[in-house]
């Protein structure tokens, strides 16, 4: 058997078919497959994702919620900045986290995902953490 074969062979056994991404552990953390990380894609979902892309992805509301990024990256810089100057540690993974929740849930939801001490942030990453778990 060539090489090129063999690893023909094992990416094909690794890829994910359908009898093996639907487990027990998925459909219990998903509701029931109704969490839209783990659902089977169908035109439901296809559907979401155009409305997503068009809405709130689309060229003309990224522009128009431009300022929230830049208000959320102010933020951010700043916060880094204060922590620099007293000599603060700082989990930049944890500050890029929260940087990206409160961006997405304040150009969705008008409204801050995660606080200033980042919480909600760890919260999440716990819960994330426990599901991996699973």
């Amino acid at each position: 058997m060539k090489p090129s074969e063999n690893s023909s062979k094992s990416t094909k056994s690794l890829s994910p078919t359908p009898s093996n991404t639907q487990t027990v552990a998925a459909e219990s953390l998903s509701y029931g497959f109704k969490d839209f990380v783990i659902v089977p894609y169908g035109s439901y979902w296809k559907f979401m994702k155009k409305v997503c892309m068009l809405e709130l992805l689309g060229g003309k509301m990224l522009h128009q919620l431009l300022h929230v990024r830049q208000q959320e990256r102010k933020r951010f810089l700043s916060d880094l900045a204060k922590k620099g100057l007293v000599g603060e540690a700082v989990d930049i993974g944890a500050e890029l986290m929260m940087l990206t929740n409160n961006v997405i849930s304040m150009m969705t939801m008008r409204q801050k995902s995660c606080s200033e001490r980042g919480e909600e942030a760890e919260a999440l990453k716990k819960v994330e953490e426990d599901t991996m778990e699973l």
